[in-house]
């Protein structure tokens, strides 16, 4: 047996079933298989973990599990497989009796590279070096997997002059996953200068990945011009610099090119419709949805997520009612993202009942659902729901977040639940060990305001561990309004100008401020200082859907001909 490593976890022995003297018992030293097992021929056709260990015993049994071939065969299934088990490898892998080879090796670091300990598979290649086993072509590509994920540049490098040493750097896998390793850790000049000391032409992959790496990185501009360098455009090359413009919100680049592309997919639909929605350009996000279906080209779940979202913020009520008859009718299952989705919209057009109805059908949630329904409960007034909905969620094993605790104190604000929302704040910090950000305090110091306890609000703002940010003076702000407290509502406004000085919206509440306490002169005094340093009030903006379409208008803009 060889030594066990000290990666291994504290895992029970694997227990070994002795043999049965009916069974030929070959040489323990051996690792060739001299016979042909019929339990190695199921192990092609296993499918579960149960199946996995029944034919684990009935090789330890022959005596046929301590030789390689075998080993490789059920360590290959438990580390890789959907359904394996990756524990279950590590076992069998520490507690072989014969010597790892390569593949062993490599199933092992391909295994961590996609878990939730990727740095478990560089140590587990540092292992294999210190082992005296060679590393292959197929190996290399593992480790810097995983050292991509757990963001391992330091490593990577280690793994790369590696790589050089045994000339496996013309390997067109290894040269692709080094591009990926720099791009995962914001390395594009290392990315870049990999890509560009490929000796060969580099592959689509290696193409692709510099571009979208670039484009993900709001790099545009350098993403079209490798994609104009690019011999072979594929499909994917001309999805990615879309993309690339459409996150920057260059959206009519993206659209040209997106006209100008040869074929597209449903991806390159989805990348437009989301390159709109995500900047606010809603109404365009529907247009290309419905020249999408003109097409006869049909929306996947992605889609429909996106254009469910657009219709809540435009609040489309009969376009997001349509999309949703649409999936009920298509038998679509509603999975996490879309029912999420729904919920939001239907909570954005007032239809409460509707979301809680859509929450309450989902087979699965997970915590952005149950946030999506307790913001969504909050935003109505419907405080005691939310609090309840929570600790139904508390009691499913659901573990919060930030954005839950959000919703909670909104929820408390809104019922006007003052000690039930410090409660949570506090429970927020103490027994979930999550920071409070400035929104959380942001929060806080608005239930304190609203219930006139400005005393409690200002002692929490100089209880913070950093420098309050706008949101936080912005809520005291707004609560010295509703009390018509001047002193208070001047001090928070001296704060925010620092923070914000071209915000029209915080000259704005300091004036109605002043109004509501009677004091006209200033209030008006405020209205001149915001002229005088040319800051303009943001236009209001309404929508209105007629007969399934859309109408914008701006306060005091007659350019549509119905306004």
């Amino acid at each position: 047996m060889h030594s066990q490593s000290s990666l291994s976890p504290s895992l029970p022995i694997l227990s070994h079933i002795p043999p049965t003297h009916d069974k030929p018992q070959p040489n323990p030293t051996n690792t060739t298989l001299h016979f042909k097992d019929p339990n190695l021929s199921l192990l092609q056709l296993c499918s579960s973990m149960q199946e996995l260990k029944q034919l684990h015993a009935r090789l330890i049994i022959s005596g046929t599990a301590r030789q390689t071939i075998p080993l490789s065969r059920l360590l290959a299934f438990a580390a890789l497989s959907p359904s394996g088990d990756l524990r279950y490898a590590r076992l069998l892998f520490d507690h072989s009796e014969t010597s790892p080879n390569t593949f062993i090796w490599s199933t092992m670091i391909r295994a961590y590279s996609k878990s939730t300990a990727p740095e478990l598979g560089f140590e587990f290649y540092m292992l294999m070096l210190e082992s005296g086993v060679v590393p292959e072509d197929f190996t290399v590509p593992f480790v810097l997997n995983a050292c991509a994920e757990f963001g391992g540049v330091r490593e990577g490098r280690v793994v790369q002059g590696q790589v050089l040493k045994l000339g496996l750097d013309l390997n067109v896998f290894v040269q692709n996953a080094l591009v990926r390793l720099y791009l995962c850790v914001g390395d594009f000049g290392s990315a870049h200068k990999v890509f560009d000391q490929i000796p060969e032409v580099p592959s689509e992959v290696a193409w692709n990945m510099l571009i979208d790496g670039y484009g993900k990185a709001g790099e545009a501009e350098l993403a079209h011009q490798l994609f104009e360098k690019m011999p072979n455009r594929g499909l994917t090359a001309w999805n990615s610099v879309v993309g690339a413009y459409a996150r920057c919100g260059l959206l009519d680049i993206a659209r040209r090119l997106f006209d100008g592309m040869p074929r597209r997919n449903i991806v390159s639909w989805n990348t437009l419709i989301g390159g709109y929605v995500s900047h606010g350009e809603f109404k365009e996000g529907l247009v290309v949805l419905h020249e999408m279906q003109r097409q006869n080209v049909k929306p996947d779940k992605v889609t429909l997520a996106l254009v469910i979202s657009a219709c809540g913020d435009l609040r489309a009520i009969e376009q997001g009612k349509w999309l949703h008859n649409y999936i009920i009718e298509c038998k679509i299952d509603i999975n996490v993202y879309l029912g999420t989705s729904l919920i939001h919209m239907y909570a954005k057009i007032g239809f409460i009942d509707c979301a809680r109805k859509v929450f309450d059908e989902m087979p699965t949630r997970d915590v952005l659902t149950w946030n999506a329904m307790i913001g969504s409960l909050a935003m109505h007034g419907l405080g005691n729901e939310a609090l309840s909905l929570f600790s139904k969620m508390e009691s499913t094993g659901v573990l919060p977040n930030e954005i839950t605790f959000l919703g909670i104190l909104s929820a408390c604000n809104h019922a006007g639940l003052v000690e039930e929302g410090l409660w949570h704040f506090n429970s927020m910090t103490q027994n979930y060990n999550i920071e409070a950000t400035d929104k959380h305090y942001a929060c806080m110091v608005d239930l304190f305001g609203r219930a006139g306890m400005f005393k409690e609000a200002e002692e929490l703002i100089q209880s913070m561990p950093r420098k309050p940010g706008a949101s936080v003076w912005g809520a005291l702000l707004g609560a010295s309004k509703i009390h018509g407290d001047v002193d208070i509502g001047k001090h928070a406004w001296e704060h925010l100008i620092e923070l914000e000085p071209h915000s029209d919206g915080r000259y704005i509440v300091l004036s109605n401020v002043y109004a509501t306490s009677g004091d006209w002169t200033r209030a008006s005094s405020v209205r001149r200082l915001m002229k005088d340093r040319g800051i303009k009030k943001t236009p209001g903006c309404s929508w209105i859907e007629v007969d399934g379409r859309v109408h914008e208008f701006l306060a005091g803009d007659g350019v549509h001909p119905q306004a």
